[in-house]
């Protein structure tokens, strides 16, 4: 007998996309599914749509609730999903058809607690696949799957391009009010996992619309906060990751950085994290897990910045 996988949709003034993305799941060639939609006090047609999608579609669930943002819509859907795998679908994205047949196929054989698909970047005219460097399919450790994580090496801290067992979010929930909501969670579901699955194959479509949260005017700085609570759950927990925990910490402060710049403004804060950089610099090399690429990135961040800003605005 087939599981039930709970698929958790949080939903706000989505409606130019919205019936996109339910198209995608309730056409899934896995069937049995439990499709939670959270309406999260929507001000345009999204609660209507979402609506009509139950009346026609007895696996679909509807929760209307305050608005909160997307942290309390994802973990509003878990407190009452039945699935014994969940997986996340952002009200604006879409999924191929054999997505979750797929990852769910892939935890079974490999007997693993989560399984992780490639990802699309979704435009309005093209599809690009993401890739952060030719990472092999694979099957892993959690503490391989950490490194890899906290490397940027094939996959990162989104979920929605993941299924995971339900009972890992037992007692863990995404943090209230907070954007970056997925970097403050995945490494602890990581944390939690018997064996990870890693299938290139891009199954989940990210689309990039200009009014998007992290497509946002203002340079969001919540991403060092998030690396920062990993650095001391990691160094805490796995000793043998620092090498890979502080060099994440590292690279999220210079996309801080490369994002400042991309706005022609100035982030006070450079100096303080070039010299950060340099203190630890000893982790970055000894991290076997990113590119020589990325290192040389590094070094010369702690190095200069000028020389920095200078290749960067050039490359």
């Amino acid at each position: 007998m087939v599981e039930l996988i709970t698929i958790i949709v949080p939903v706000y003034n989505v409606e130019r996309y919205l019936d996109r993305c339910i198209e995608s799941i309730v056409h899934q060639t896995y069937s049995n599914l439990e499709i939670i939609l959270v309406n999260d006090e929507s001000t345009d047609d999204s609660s209507e749509i979402c609506s009509k999608y139950k009346e026609n579609d007895d696996r679909i669930v509807v929760i209307n609730k305050e608005n909160g943002g997307l942290s309390s819509a994802r973990n509003a859907g878990l407190n009452i999903a039945k699935g014994g795998y969940v997986g996340f679908v952002d009200g604006d994205d879409y999924v191929s058809e054999e997505m979750y047949e797929n990852l769910y196929s892939l935890i079974k054989q490999t007997k693993s607690s989560i399984a992780i698909g490639g990802r699309y970047r979704a435009y309005d005219t093209r599809c690009e696949i993401e890739q952060f460097r030719n990472y092999p399919s694979s099957i892993m450790t959690n503490v391989d799957a950490l490194a890899a994580l906290m490397s940027y090496s094939g996959f990162d801290m989104s979920v929605c391009d993941k299924l995971f067992e339900r009972k890992l979010f037992d007692n863990i929930e995404f943090p209230f009010g907070k954007t970056c909501e997925d970097s403050f969670v995945t490494y602890k579901i990581f944390s939690r996992a018997s064996k990870i699955a890693y299938d290139k194959t891009p199954y989940y479509y990210y689309y990039q619309r200009q009014n998007s949260i992290s497509r946002n005017l203002d340079v969001n700085e919540t991403i060092l906060e998030a690396s920062y609570e990993q650095l001391q759950f990691i160094s805490t927990n796995y000793s043998t990751l620092c090498n890979e925990a502080y060099t994440s910490y590292i690279i999220s402060a210079i996309s801080i950085y490369n994002e400042y710049m991309k706005r022609n403004k100035k982030w006070h804060d450079a100096k303080k994290y070039q010299k950060y950089t340099m203190e630890n610099i000893h982790y970055v090399i000894n991290n076997k897990h990113i590119t020589k690429i990325k290192k040389v990135q590094i070094v010369i961040f702690a190095s200069s910045i000028s020389l920095y800003k200078l290749l960067y605005k050039l490359i």
